[in-house]
């Protein structure tokens, strides 16, 4: 809901090279919050499954609703804030208006349906940032942030699953001693 408020709010100017029907953010924007509303909505009134195709969908209580959005606000809020902070320090953007760059871009990842946004993301961080920043130093900025972002827990994850099994394993093997 936050975001949607940022592009209404703060609306990002879209390049022209995008083709986009409209020239800002603030479009998306009031689409983004009428599906927040609309979604909490749904949990507050709606008790009985929605049947769509013959799957039954139940929307979750009004609290783990706004839970729902609270944590992925925050994790988006701090994916941007590790990108924004592997850019060159002479960036000449505050934060909020990365966010609203940075929201756009994953938007048109997840919409291209490329998996992780892999190159869409890029491009659209490129195409808005590249008359502030060097192109180079952003793509820098953005293969770091795939390595910190994704590459960084998936390390400490395996790590933790390794040294799981290992104790896991060990106290099986004293277990038959």
């Amino acid at each position: 809901m936050r975001f949607s408020f940022l592009f209404i709010t703060n609306p990002l100017q879209f390049p022209t090279q995008l083709h986009l029907p409209f020239a800002t953010a603030r479009p998306i924007g009031v689409i983004f919050l009428l599906l927040v509303i609309t979604y909490l909505l749904g949990s507050i009134f709606l008790k009985q499954p929605l049947l769509i195709r013959g799957q039954r969908f139940l929307f979750p209580s009004f609290k783990i609703s706004l839970a729902q959005i609270a944590v992925s606000s925050l994790d988006w809020i701090f994916a941007a804030a590790v990108l924004y902070t592997l850019l060159p320090t002479n960036t000449p953007l505050s934060y909020l208006d990365f966010l609203g760059i940075y929201l756009l871009a994953m938007f048109a990842g997840v919409v291209s349906n490329v998996p992780g946004g892999l190159g869409v993301f890029e491009t659209v961080i490129l195409l808005i940032l590249s008359s502030k920043v060097s192109a180079a130093a952003i793509l820098g900025s953005m293969l770091a942030y795939r390595g910190v972002y994704y590459f960084l827990p998936l390390l400490l994850a395996v790590g933790l699953l390794g040294f799981y099994e290992i104790r896991y394993g060990m106290r099986k093997i004293t277990k038959k001693m």
